[in-house]
């Protein structure tokens, strides 16, 4: 890969170098740090006191906390890996909107934001939609951090944007739109067990809703 040797504080450091660097097909990682980055041109080599792999291992993308994903993803078989070097992808996730779709290819493609939920990390999820008006939870420079530092690939934002969501120097956004009726739908199929839907029309007759749950 014409990259250096470099010392790592992990066999994960050195698998996450190996990752960000484009033509990466393996890494070795000696017990005194080195790690030594090898192309799919390289041939193998025995080495009793040294550690190598792939730069992503697929299998670990459904060992995660995600119990959403775990649950309703159908296909688990990985599709592809993420590209060397190429910006993080933030994904805008409306709400009844192929969101679960969405992270279930994510989950086959790219390495998943962890903790989370359903793609959402914890400070992203839609149980804080309307609760976050005027307060930023996070801020570009600590969402580049948090990426890089697990070298993920991939995160979802469902809930409305704030100050620190849009960091387009540092990712890619994507959103999918879904026909208004449509989502109109879905969501009061999702939501009607939880809400007495003639109850929240007559507070909007009325100008206002009480601030509860």
């Amino acid at each position: 890969t014409g990259q250096p040797r470099s010392v790592e504080s992990s066999i994960d450091s050195c698998q996450r170098r190996c990752l960000q660097v484009s033509g990466c097909a393996h890494f070795g990682f000696w017990p005194d740090g080195g790690c030594h980055l090898q192309d799919s041109n390289s041939s193998v080599a025995a080495a009793s006191d040294a550690t190598s792999g792939p730069p992503f291992c697929p299998e670990d993308e459904w060992k995660n906390d995600d119990n959403w994903a775990n649950n309703h993803c159908k296909d688990k078989t990985r599709a592809a890996v993420p590209e060397a070097g190429r910006k993080p992808v933030m994904w805008i996730h409306i709400h009844k909107a192929a969101g679960t779709s969405i992270c279930c290819e994510a989950r086959r493609r790219e390495r998943v934001i962890s903790p989370s939920d359903n793609c959402n990390s914890p400070s992203d999820d839609f149980n804080l939609f309307t609760r976050s008006f005027n307060n930023s939870w996070t801020t570009c420079e600590e969402r580049v951090d948090q990426m890089n530092n697990g070298s993920f690939t991939f995160a979802a934002i469902e809930r409305e944007l704030v100050p620190g969501d849009f960091c387009p120097e540092h990712f890619l956004y994507g959103i999918l739109l879904r026909e208004p009726i449509a989502l109109m739908l879905s969501e009061i199929s999702f939501e009607v067990p939880k809400y007495n839907f003639s109850e929240m029309l007559a507070c909007i007759q009325l100008g206002g809703c009480p601030d509860n749950d």
